[in-house]
């Protein structure tokens, strides 16, 4: 396979980041030349938690079977239930929305950012996450994801089994720090720059 548009998000929401790529072959000619196919299926990597990750396109529902030139991939909550959505471009073809379906057996936050002093959106904000357990998880304020492509602003953690988070710690663009303690999970948290 041949991956266009990659994602690293926690697609399942037990806290450890899984890979979605939008796959298709660069040559248009390539089922002409050996056992290479131009339109491919995308797929799924299951992070096992211990470094390796298991491909789970197989069981990943019939959508993602289908065989297309993909390209760019957006990753966001598109229906706000906690589990990371994706929406992949393809050549000739109209855009293929893959709802989650994931089982919702694990706890998740959404963190919308607002900039005061730093952008209004909040973009290149560094955000480091302490769930209740002790576990701690970083990411950053980003539309940039994939190939040729905009993904949604709001920051995704999945929390596995804890219901709350200790510290939420954002670095603003601007320079300011902010903390913000004692957040209940599964919900969409709007944070504004002090």
């Amino acid at each position: 396979m041949s991956g266009w548009g990659v994602g690293a998000y926690d697609l399942d929401n037990d806290s450890n980041k899984d890979v979605f790529t939008a796959n298709s072959h660069v040559s248009e000619n390539a089922n002409l030349y050996g056992h290479d196919r131009y339109k491919q299926p995308n797929a799924v990597f299951l992070n096992l938690g211990n470094d390796r990750f298991r491909n789970v396109t197989a069981d990943a529902g019939p959508a993602m079977h289908v065989a297309a030139a993909h390209r760019g991939c957006a990753f966001g909550d598109l229906n706000n239930d906690g589990r990371i959505d994706v929406v992949v471009s393809a050549i000739g073809e109209p855009a293929e929305l893959l709802y989650n379906t994931s089982p919702k057996e694990n706890h998740w936050i959404l963190i919308r950012t607002e900039g005061t002093k730093s952008n209004r959106d909040g973009i290149g904000t560094k955000i480091k996450l302490t769930s209740e357990s002790g576990r701690i998880q970083f990411n950053h304020v980003t539309t940039s994801v994939g190939y040729v492509s905009s993904s949604d602003k709001r920051v995704h953690f999945g929390l596995g089994a804890d219901r709350r988070i200790r510290e939420i710690e954002l670095r603003w663009p601007s320079g300011k720090i902010q903390v913000v303690r004692d957040v209940a999970a599964d919900q969409i948290l709007k944070v504004k720059e002090d």
